[in-house]
């Protein structure tokens, strides 16, 4: 009779973070389109803002434009300019830090996190910012052997493909 031995289970190594496939070049651009359309429209609306602030201003005696016309002198004031800026970074980094898309990734199915899958701090995303170079930046991944653009290695980042049915990363 054939004796029995008592089988022990094998210890199993914890399961690795799900990782996502990585983007390639033309799905970047097109979530770049997308959020460049969105972004010209938020733009819009803030310089609209402005100009009418502006307005009440001249309208108040607050300011003077002199000889020209308020959007000539409103083109040459560096306050204006900023805030326009700060809009523009707002509206990427809000949506980066946030939830990992901005409206054009979640379009195209794109979300940016940290390497190790977590949501994008405030310094990454600043860092992601100006090292994008206005997304000329993704013209580099299809060189990299990971597909990353310039910013994605400064901040230490990637752009994987979203499915939308695994858990989000934590916050």
């Amino acid at each position: 009779m054939a004796r029995r031995t008592a089988t022990r289970p094998t210890p199993t190594a914890p399961t690795p973070p799900r990782r996502y496939p990585v983007t390639g070049l033309f799905r970047r651009l097109g979530a770049w389109a997308s959020d460049a359309l969105l972004a010209a429209i938020i733009l819009l609306l803030a310089g609209l803002l402005g100009y009418g602030l502006a307005w009440l201003l001249q309208v108040g005696g607050r300011i003077n434009t002199g000889e020209s016309s308020l959007g000539d002198w409103l083109s040459h004031q560096t306050l204006f300019s900023l805030y326009l800026g700060l809009v523009l970074c707002g509206y990427y980094l809000w949506f980066w830090c946030r939830t990992g898309q901005t409206p054009g990734m979640k379009v195209w199915h794109l979300r940016l996190q940290r390497q190790d899958g977590q949501r994008l701090g405030l310094s990454q995303g600043l860092i992601r910012l100006f090292t994008s170079a206005f997304g000329l930046g993704n013209l580099l991944a299809p060189f990299d052997r990971q597909d990353r653009a310039f910013q994605d290695i400064w901040a230490e980042s990637e752009m994987v493909v979203d499915d939308g049915d695994a858990a989000k990363p934590a916050a």
